[in-house]
């Protein structure tokens, strides 16, 4: 039994541990997935575990889920490229593995894990980063060198690619691709290159897809060569001839080395080729970078400097060096041309003019001279009357023959008719000259002036050279001071205080400048000695001394004289002495006008009068206006005679009173003033009509008809004539119905005579508003009243009111227009029937006229007939045998 027991014992542990092992080990399945596959089973776990459950599910659970206890299912599309970029599950640069770890919520210890493999499709489009690409390659590079290009960018996994070039210089290049990697490749060197053929290259490398799935991707390599220097400067020609004369400074010519290398290996320098240059570049310079030959100086056929290089006395040859830059780098050989220049003779010396100025302004003999410059001024004095030798003038000119014969001219350049005569130039010898002084000089007439001397010589073309000098004539005192007026006439007064009244001024001026012009003053004569005084250099005239009384309203002279350093003027000065000025005074104190607003402008509104005891000028007086309220200056104006003008229109709403303190103030010496206030009160004007203030923009007022409580309802008027904007009276005149009543004050209510509310529908009020005026505005308006349950029945009667409006005036119209017409038909028939009844009235005069002129006329044949027979028979003719014929 003991030993039963043991083996019992044995057998259970064994048990329990298989158990126990068998729960705690880790199963592993492994499973793949095409990425972008349809949800679908990936894999269904052993039944015998059930209730399976994700560890770390809040990573997956958007594209795994645990169903029916023991499936693994894919319950949303997978993109490899969005689990390894975005969602970093896995690596994108390698198989796509995603571990899943799942447990049993029975035995929580029993782990199991899925590793699953997310197969990548080719569902990218490969490209490049850039659409650009650009490389520098010598032109020396050696073939077969390869040149590293940016990759093929392309999310998929193990994509195999064909690369394709093409463009100009594709037969010169071609692309190798990496045996490792196929995304990898270069441009390789098929051919030497040679920038001066072709400096830059344009290729499109093209990469295709083997599987044709995607559109090809593009790349544009911009190709530049770099220059070596591998070419010489070259000159079109060895040898030229150039032809110029002695006398030309400037750009000789310029010559040309072409190099068809790059940089500096292309940029050719010039330089003459002379072991003796240095003395040569006082004439001749080469621009080291333009080639071009410019004479600094004329090349003279005499110089000294230049005839050492001259060949047969009038040719130079010039030898120019053309060498490139890379020089430095590489021996390249330079290029040489020989030029030859002829240099002809020309007329190229100026005349020359030297000006020597007489100090003395003596003879000729002991004469004193002095070289003046061209432009200098030479100073005269005005007014010097003996002939005298102003300078000698000397001329020359270094070319023989008639280039060196001189012909020498003056001119006097002056606006003064006198000074253009003053000189005159005298040939003494050859190439000798002297001006001579034949005229007084004015300094009054004109300050300075230019005398020009032009010589030139007898070649053609001749040269001439000008020599100028400026003339400046120096004062003398010849002009006496001049006053500003004849007679001066000063006015003061018989209480006026010594020593600190100033009369007035006199003033006088000297044409002559500089200290001849200074002025004095003084008082040469007057009636009453020291009684007045004069500043010496200002000309004011000062009371000296208290005035006597005797001369009240009398006038006095005095003498003033100006003076100069040599001459002196006089002029009479009539002082008058008033009487004690006394104020004027306004004959009230102060002056209240009243006018009615909108009056025309220059419409008197009243006067102001004042008075002067005094007598002339000091009893003479003015009025002016100082305006106390804002802008009232604008609008008012007084005269000399007192009257006030309206000079704008004035608004009783704008400002309703204007104060002004009136001056007036005499013409006395010292004038003498006195104020006081004027008051103009605006009196308002009808102008105006009292409008209704409650209605908005809209036309009517509206009420419920269940809150007619708010009866009775005040209406509101507003007048913009100040003086009625709050007595304004209202007029019912009459209404569409008895249930409204307006009284005088504007208070709306219903009628106590209805008991009853009124019903719904627009009522009209028939109103006049009118103001208080003696002759009021009075206008007429409709109110409308609009009683209603809503605002549904407000547009509702609204809208029928306006058609009922609108239909009531076209039936008012359509009235007019049949009156209308009814009154032209009754017009047309009572002309019809006064026409006919006239032109009866005449048809029937015509024929009772035609009757009596006819009748008259028979009449007549009658009496023509018998007047024959009754005068024979009453004469005792014998009896005619003839019978009467009676026609």
């Amino acid at each position: 039994m003991f030993l039963l027991f043991i083996l019992l014992n044995i057998f259970y542990r064994i048990c329990f541990s298989l158990t126990i092992s068998q729960h705690s080990h880790h199963r592993i399945h492994h499973i793949s997935v095409y990425e972008n596959s349809p949800p679908k089973l990936l894999i269904q776990l052993p039944s015998s575990l059930t209730d399976y459950q994700l560890i770390e599910s809040s990573r997956y659970t958007d594209y795994f889920q645990i169903q029916n206890k023991n499936e693994l299912h894919l319950i949303q599309t997978i993109d490899r490229e969005l689990f390894c970029r975005v969602k970093k599950f896995c690596s994108c640069y390698k198989q796509c593995d995603v571990q899943l770890r799942l447990h049993n919520h029975a035995h929580r210890s029993d782990v199991i894990l899925i590793n699953l493999t997310i197969i990548d499709l080719n569902d990218n489009p490969h490209r490049f980063l850039k659409n650009i690409y650009e490389i520098k390659i010598p032109e020396d590079i050696s073939i077969g060198h390869c040149y590293r290009l940016p990759s093929v960018q392309d999310d998929d996994l193990n994509q195999q690619f064909d690369y394709e070039l093409q463009g100009n210089g594709s037969n010169q290049f071609s692309i190798e691709q990496s045996q490792s990697q196929s995304s990898e490749v270069c441009l390789q060197i098929r051919t030497q290159l040679d920038r001066e053929q072709c400096s830059k290259y344009e290729l499109l490398l093209i990469v295709k897809d083997r599987d044709q799935q995607h559109a090809n991707a593009e790349m544009l390599i911009r190709i530049q060569i770099l220059d070596i220097n591998d070419n010489s400067p070259q000159f079109k020609t060895n040898s030229m001839t150039l032809n110029v004369n002695e006398t030309f400074v400037g750009e000789l010519m310029c010559v040309q080395a072409d190099d068809p290398d790059e940089g500096n290996n292309g940029r050719v320098m010039y330089s003459f080729e002379r072991s003796d240059s240095s003395k040569l570049s006082s004439f001749l310079v080469i621009h080291n970078l333009t080639g071009c030959i410019q004479a600094l100086q004329p090349l003279s056929l005499t110089s000294p400097d230049l005839m050492s290089f001259l060949i047969d006395d009038n040719q130079l040859q010039l030898l120019v060096k053309a060498q490139d830059l890379g020089s430095l780098m590489s021996s390249t050989i330079p290029a040489y041309l020989t030029i030859l220049l002829i240099i002809h003779d020309v007329n190229d010396n100026m005349p020359t003019i030297e000006f020597r100025q007489n100090r003395r302004l003596g003879t000729e003999q002991g004469l004193v001279a002095e070289i003046v410059q061209n432009n200098s001024e030479i100073h005269l004095m005005e007014n010097v009357n003996d002939t005298s030798v102003l300078a000698i003038v000397t001329v020359d000119d270094k070319d023989k023959g008639s280039g060196g014969d001189i012909q020498l001219d003056m001119e006097i350049k002056s606006i003064s008719s006198k000074h253009r005569n003053a000189f005159k130039l005298k040939q003494v010898r050859k190439n000798y000259y002297k001006i001579e002084i034949i005229n007084v000089l004015d300094r009054e007439l004109e300050l300075t002036f230019l005398l020009q001397l032009k010589a030139h010589d007898l070649a053609l073309p001749y040269h001439v050279t000008y020599f100028l000098i400026t003339i400046v004539i120096d004062d003398d005192n010849d002009n006496p001071p001049n006053f500003l007026h004849e007679t001066y006439h000063f006015v003061t007064n018989i209480k006026s205080s010594p020593q600190q009244t100033i009369i007035g001024q006199v003033h006088a001026t000297d044409n002559d400048v500089g200290k001849n012009a200074l002025i004095s003053y003084d008082i040469s004569k007057q009636e009453f000695p020291n009684l007045f005084r004069i500043h010496p250099y200002n000309g004011q005239l000062y009371l000296n001394d208290q005035i006597p009384k005797n001369l009240t309203d009398k006038s006095t002279d005095i003498t003033v004289r100006a003076t100069d350093v040599k001459y002196s003027t006089e002029i009479r000065a009539k002082i008058l002495i008033e009487g004690e000025n006394h104020p004027p005074r306004f004959k009230q104190e102060n002056y209240t006008f009243v006018t009615d607003e909108n009056k025309q402008i220059r419409t008197v509104v009243g006067n102001v009068q004042a008075y002067d005891i005094d007598k002339g000028r000091r009893g003479e007086y003015s009025y002016t206006l100082q305006s106390l309220t804002p802008y009232s200056e604008f609008y008012f104006l007084v005269l000399s005679s007192g009257d006030i003008l309206i000079t704008r229109d004035i608004d009783y709403e704008s400002q309703r009173q204007h104060l002004f303190i009136i001056t007036v103030r005499d013409h006395g010496t010292p004038s003498l003033q006195s104020d006081t206030y004027l008051q103009i009160n605006i009196k308002d004007v009808n102008e105006y009509c009292p409008k209704l203030l409650n209605l908005t923009n809209d036309e009517y007022l509206y009420f419920n008809r269940n809150r007619l409580k708010t009866f009775p309802f005040k209406l509101n008027a507003f007048d913009q004539d100040a003086s009625d904007q709050y007595n304004i009276t209202f007029t019912q005149v009459q209404s569409s119905s008895a249930y409204f009543q307006l009284d005088s004050t504007g208070i709306l209510s219903l009628s106590s005579s209805l008991p009853t509310p009124p019903p719904i529908g627009v009522y009209e009020i028939h109103y006049i508003l009118s103001d208080t005026f003696h002759v009021p505005c009075m206008k007429h308006d409709i109110l409308l009243l609009i009683i209603g349950d809503g605002h549904n029945d407000r547009d509702y009667l609204l809208d029928d009111y306006r058609l009922n409006l609108k239909h009531r005036q076209q039936q008012s119209q359509s009235l007019l227009i049949a009156k209308k017409r009814q009154n032209d038909i009754m017009f047309i028939a009572i002309t019809f029937c006064i026409c006919i009844t006239f032109v009866t009235i005449c048809v029937f005069l015509g024929i009772v006229c035609c009757k009596k002129r006819a009748h008259h006329h028979q009449q007549q044949q009658i009496v023509g007939f018998l007047k024959p027979y009754t005068n024979e028979y009453c004469n005792g003719n014998s009896y005619n045998n003839k019978s009467p014929i009676i026609k």
